[in-house]
C-alpha cells in the first residue's frame, strides 16, 4: 500500500441544536485541534486535498410507550473528518494519537493504493501469471507426447484478485488467475485442442 486514510467522528447533544452545536465545538477546540498540532510538531502530514470534514445538526427522538408516538429528545450534532497521508509506515502510531481523543468514534486504518501502483501490480501479476500457465502446458505437452510448439494461444483471459494482508506497514498483494486454450497450428479438422 502507498496511502493510507482516517475516520474519526465527534457527537454531542443538547436540549437545543446551539447546544449540540456548542458541545461538539468544545471538544474540537480543547482536544482535536491540539491533536492535530502535535502531529504535525511530529512531522505527520496529511494531504489536504484529500482531507474532508463534515458538520451537521439532527434532532433526535424516542419512542413514547404511552402515547405510541416518537416524541423530540434533543439535538445531536455530528463533526466527522477524514484524512489520508502517504505515510504508511507510521499507520500505528497515528492510529493510537486519534484514539487519545476522549469520546471520539475512529475507524480502523484504510490502506490503499494509487492508481499507477495498483496497474503496476496487475501487470506483474499477469506477466508472473502468463509465465505458470505456459509451464504448466509445456508439462502437460510432454506427458501426452506432444511438441508444444506445435501449437499457438487463441484464447486468452486473465481476472485480477486483490488480496490485502494489513499489518503495521500495509501489504497488498495481487494475484492474476490466467487461463488460455490452444490448438495446433495445422488447420485440419483433426486437429486436437487442449485448454489449460
Amino acid at each position: 500500500f502507498d496511502r493510507v486514510s482516517f475516520s474519526l467522528t465527534l457527537e454531542g447533544r443538547g436540549d437545543t441544536g446551539p447546544k449540540a452545536k456548542e458541545c461538539v465545538e468544545k471538544m474540537v477546540k480543547d482536544q482535536l485541534k491540539p491533536l492535530m498540532h502535535d502531529l504535525e510538531k511530529r512531522d505527520i502530514r496529511f494531504d489536504d486535498k484529500d482531507n474532508r470534514a463534515s458538520f451537521a445538526v439532527t434532532q433526535e427522538h424516542r419512542y413514547d410507550k404511552q402515547s405510541g408516538r416518537n416524541i423530540p429528545a434533543g439535538y445531536l450534532a455530528t463533526y466527522s473528518i477524514h484524512l489520508e497521508t502517504e505515510q504508511v509506515d507510521r499507520a500505528s502510531e497515528i492510529q493510537d494519537r486519534l484514539t487519545c481523543v476522549a469520546e471520539a468514534q475512529v475507524g480502523p486504518p484504510n490502506f490503499t493504493l494509487q492508481p499507477e501502483k495498483r496497474r503496476q501490480l496487475q501487470k506483474t501479476a499477469l506477466k508472473e501469471a502468463r509465465a505458470v500457465v505456459m509451464d504448466r502446458f509445456q508439462e502437460e505437452c510432454a506427458i501426452l507426447d506432444m511438441n508444444a510448439d506445435d501449437f499457438e494461444i487463441n484464447n486468452w483471459e486473465a481476472t485480477y484478485n486483490g488480496q490485502r494482508r494489513q499489518g503495521r506497514n500495509g501489504v497488498e498483494n495481487f494475484v492474476a488467475a490466467a487461463s488460455t486454450s490452444c490448438e495446433a497450428n495445422d488447420d485440419s479438422n483433426s486437429s486436437p485442442e487442449l485448454e489449460v
